[in-house]
């Protein structure tokens, strides 16, 4: 990003850089590859892969529209030869909505005979423009408040959001998009989708564990944020699905399995403290009574399913992180079909928790902050008894 000063204003001109390295470490800089064109306004994070002899660059942009004070997001294509000079070939995709949220870092990928289109959108949410507003002072002089523009997030919206279009790409013209955006995840913390082709043929996705925007309260650890663990996705019915990869489960140490066990209107401890673990739990929902039942991990964090009150075929899930200090208070919600059984995986480390219910696309990610002494699963249920079929629980080994 290069800063500019225009007739005292400040203005700001972004490009995309090239840097080599021959070690992986030490990284000599090599200036500007590409540089904004008329009316761009914002850049986002470029996604470059090979193919048929030519890099191929896809890259957010956002610009300014020709008609109006609005802007509007696009993604456009690059080619090039050496990876030092690119050309600019088309634009694949457009918002179409005039106060469309800016994109970044998008990339097309294909699953089975589908094709698809990741990227995160910044910002999704609505604003509401006050304007500015004249009064009269009391010694007679008019005088002007300014405006203001007030950002509202949907009900157990996130800031930011991890999204796909399924559609058709043409390199020469375009992506033509088929279907709405639709989220990678449902939880807190997910953003910037990266997919890869593993030997074997599997789609491997791995997603930043952050929010912008958020408390970072693991920096008091030093660090703010990590990667997701693998996850492989499939197309199941059209819709793509994530599950864990099957490699996790050799990092489990130690474990133990529970048969049936019922709990009415109580609590109770699950596992022992363990700063690394991953779980199933399967409840059985036909001899299943509660109103309200789930689990927490620790006192500040607990995924909690409640009958619906107008269709008893239905679940409502709650995903509720409690840590006031730390920054990190919201809530999280969707509507699931009840069936006989309800199967729930997680992985949880250290801060994170990804859990995959089974029945839903996508997982759900969280960053959360449990007590070092009390990073532990506990089973609940409110207004009748809860009946878990089994589960099972491993500590896993560093990752």
């Amino acid at each position: 990003m290069i800063e500019l000063e225009h007739k005292g204003e400040t203005h700001y001109m972004e490009n995309v850089c090239l840097a080599s390295s021959g070690d992986g470490e030490t990284f000599q800089k090599l200036g500007a590859v590409i540089s904004p064109f008329g009316g761009t306004t914002y850049i986002g994070d470029p996604i470059v892969w090979k193919e048929g002899g030519f890099w191929y660059m896809t890259l957010a942009i956002q610009r300014q529209d020709q008609v109006g004070d609005h802007v509007r997001s696009s993604v456009a294509l690059y080619r090039s030869y050496t990876l030092y000079e690119w050309d600019y070939m088309t634009t694949l995709l457009t918002e179409k909505k005039a106060d469309a949220e800016q994109w970044t870092a998008p990339q097309i990928f294909s699953v089975g005979d589908a094709t698809f289109m990741a990227l995160t959108q910044l910002t999704p949410h609505e604003t509401t423009v006050y304007p500015d507003t004249k009064h009269i002072t009391p010694d007679g002089q008019e005088s002007v408040i300014p405006g203001d523009t007030v950002t509202a997030l949907p009900p157990y919206e996130n800031l930011h959001r991890a999204v796909t279009f399924a559609g058709e790409n043409f390199l020469t013209h375009g992506f033509t998009r088929t279907g709405d955006a639709v989220k990678l995840d449902i939880g807190s913390d997910m953003l910037l989708p990266r997919i890869f082709d593993a030997p074997d043929g599997r789609k491997i996705l791995l997603g930043w564990a952050n929010m912008w925007g958020d408390a970072q309260p693991t920096m008091f650890f030093g660090f703010a944020g990590s990667w997701t663990l693998p996850r492989e996705v499939e197309l199941v019915n059209g819709q793509l699905h994530q599950k864990p990869i099957v490699e996790l489960e050799q990092y489990r140490v130690t474990g133990t399995m529970y048969d049936a066990l019922t709990l009415t209107d109580s609590h109770t401890a699950l596992t022992d403290d363990n700063p690394s673990f991953d779980f199933e739990l399967v409840f059985d929902l036909d001899a299943t009574s509660a109103e309200t039942f789930g689990f927490s991990i620790g006192a500040g964090y607990k995924l909690e399913f409640e009958v619906s009150e107008n269709n008893e075929l239905e679940l409502t899930v709650f995903s509720q992180r409690n840590y006031y200090q730390e920054g990190l208070d919201d809530t999280r919600a969707l509507t699931i079909t009840r069936g006989n059984q309800l199967k729930i995986y997680g992985v949880f480390d250290r801060s994170l928790v990804e859990l995959f219910i089974d029945g839903l696309a996508m997982p759900l990610t969280a960053r959360i902050m449990p007590g070092i002494s009390d990073r532990r699963i506990y089973l609940y249920s409110m207004g009748g008894t809860l009946q878990l079929a089994s589960a099972h629980h491993h500590a896993l080994s560093s990752f």
